[in-house]
C-alpha cells in the first residue's frame, strides 16, 4: 500500500463535462446531485487503485492510486465513457448507474488477472474475454465450487458493457456472440411462500392507496406513508428515507415527527458549517418545501403518481393473473363494467377491450375498490386528456 497515494484531481459539474474537453481525464471527479462527495471518474485510468476509507485518505476521495500504473488505453476508455454519457443526456442517477456498471466490469478484470490487456486493443480484449468465459465455464461445471450459471452470466454482462463503451455495439456483438454464454437457468428458484406473496400484495396496496389519497386530497408535504409494518414520511425534492430497511436521513427534515427541522435544530446538526451558510441553506429548503405545498401538480407529486400507477399495475397482475404484455394492451373508454361471477360469489368479473375484442378478468370482490381508486388517480394524472389504454406508460 505504500505506492498508493491521493492524487491531484479536478471537480467538474455535469454541464462542464458536457461543454469542455479535458487533457487529463485521470484527474476528473464529477459532482452530481444526491451525492455528498464528487464521483471519481479518473481513478479508472489507473490499473492499480484501492478503495480506502481511512483517515489517511481525503474523506471525499476514497480511491487511492498507484500513479505508475496510469494506462493510456484506460484514459481512452474514460474519454469514450464521457462521450457515451454526454451524447445520451443521462440524468444524474443514470450516470451513477453507468459508473457502477463500469466498476463492476473492472472488478471482474481484477479478479481474473486481465486488467492490463483488456481494452488495450481489440484482439487483446477478445482473447481476454474468451479466456475469462472459459474459466467461468469451468467454475460452473466444478462440483467443488458453489458458482452458478447466473453468477457467470453477471460477470459476462459486466465485461460486455466495458466492450460496448470502448469499441461500440458491432465490436461488442462480434466478441460476445462467439463464445460460451450462460443463461442462469441451472440455478433453481424455490417457490414463493403464500406469506411472501401476501406481504408483497399488502406493500404495493399501501403504496398505491396512500399516494393516491395524498394526491387527490391535495394534502401537504410530508406524505405520511403507512406501510404494513411501519410508518415513514416522504418529503419533496429528496430521496431521503428512514425505514426499517433504509436509513438515508437529511438534517433539514425531522423524520420522526414528520416535519421540517427548525433552524435551531439545523444549527445543532450542521456543526461543521458556519451559521450564515446554514441559515442560507435552510431558507432555500423552506422555500422549496413551501413551493411544493402550494403547487398541487409539482414534480414530486407527479413522481408519486408514477410510483402509485406502477404499484396498481403490479396489483392487477397479482389479482387477475394477466401478463404484463397483456395489460399494456387493455383499452379503456371511461367506463368499467363489473358483473358478479357465476362460479364464485366472492369474485367479480371486470370487462375491458383489447385489440377490439372484449376481455374479462375475475378478481376478488374486495379488490374492485382498489381499481376504482386507480381510475381516480388516472383521471387526476390525465386532467381530461384522452388516452386509449387503461394503464399508462
Amino acid at each position: 500500500m505504500n505506492s498508493y497515494v491521493v492524487r491531484d484531481t479536478i471537480i467538474v459539474t455535469k454541464t462542464e463535462l458536457f461543454e469542455n474537453e479535458y487533457l487529463h481525464p485521470e484527474k476528473l471527479r464529477l459532482s452530481l446531485s444526491g451525492k455528498k462527495h464528487p464521483l471519481d471518474l479518473g481513478h479508472i485510468a489507473y490499473l492499480n487503485y484501492r478503495f480506502c476509507t481511512s483517515s489517511a485518505a481525503h474523506k471525499d476521495m476514497p480511491f487511492l492510486v498507484d500513479e505508475s500504473s496510469l494506462s493510456k488505453h484506460r484514459i481512452d476508455f474514460i474519454r469514450n465513457l464521457i462521450e457515451y454519457v454526454v451524447t445520451r443526456g443521462f440524468r444524474d442517477s443514470s450516470i451513477r448507474t453507468v459508473i457502477q456498471k463500469t466498476r463492476a466490469g473492472l472488478a471482474v478484470l481484477e479478479d481474473y488477472g486481465y486488467k492490463a490487456s483488456f481494452l488495450r486493443d481489440f484482439e487483446s480484449t477478445k482473447q481476454a474475454y474468451n479466456a475469462i468465459s472459459l474459466e467461468l465455464n469451468h467454475k460452473v461445471r466444478s462440483v467443488d465450487i458453489d458458482f452458478t450459471p447466473r453468477d457467470a452470466e453477471l460477470k459476462q454482462i459486466a465485461l460486455s458493457f466495458l466492450i460496448f463503451i470502448h469499441y461500440g455495439k458491432p465490436a461488442q456483438s462480434h466478441i460476445v456472440n462467439n463464445i460460451v454464454k450462460f443463461s442462469g437457468k441451472a440455478s433453481k428458484t424455490q417457490p414463493r411462500e403464500i406469506q411472501d406473496l401476501q406481504t408483497a400484495f399488502n406493500t404495493y396496496k399501501s403504496i398505491a392507496l396512500c399516494l393516491t389519497e395524498f394526491l387527490i386530497e391535495k394534502s401537504e408535504f410530508p406524505c405520511r406513508l403507512k406501510m404494513p409494518n411501519y410508518i415513514t414520511y416522504l418529503f419533496p425534492y429528496a430521496s431521503h428515507r428512514v425505514t426499517p430497511y433504509t436509513y438515508r436521513p437529511s438534517n433539514i427534515y425531522n423524520h420522526v415527527e414528520g416535519r421540517l427541522s427548525t433552524l435551531d435544530e439545523k444549527y445543532k446538526l450542521s456543526s461543521t458549517q458556519n451559521k450564515s451558510s446554514i441559515k442560507s441553506d435552510y431558507a432555500r429548503s423552506v422555500k422549496r418545501f413551501n413551493e411544493a405545498n402550494s403547487n398541487p401538480r409539482c414534480k414530486p407529486r407527479r413522481a408519486f403518481a408514477c410510483t402509485a400507477m406502477q404499484a396498481y399495475q403490479v396489483l392487477f397482475i397479482m389479482l387477475s393473473g394477466a401478463y404484463p404484455d397483456e395489460i399494456a394492451q387493455i383499452e379503456f373508454d371511461g367506463k368499467m363494467e363489473i358483473n358478479k361471477s357465476l362460479t364464485n360469489k366472492g369474485y367479480r368479473i371486470i370487462k375491458f377491450r383489447a385489440a377490439g375484442k372484449v376481455v374479462q378478468y375475475e378478481i376478488a370482490s374486495g379488490a374492485v375498490s382498489i381499481f376504482k381508486r386507480y381510475l381516480k388517480l388516472r383521471e387526476w394524472l390525465l386532467r381530461g386528456k384522452k388516452v386509449k389504454t387503461l394503464f399508462l406508460e
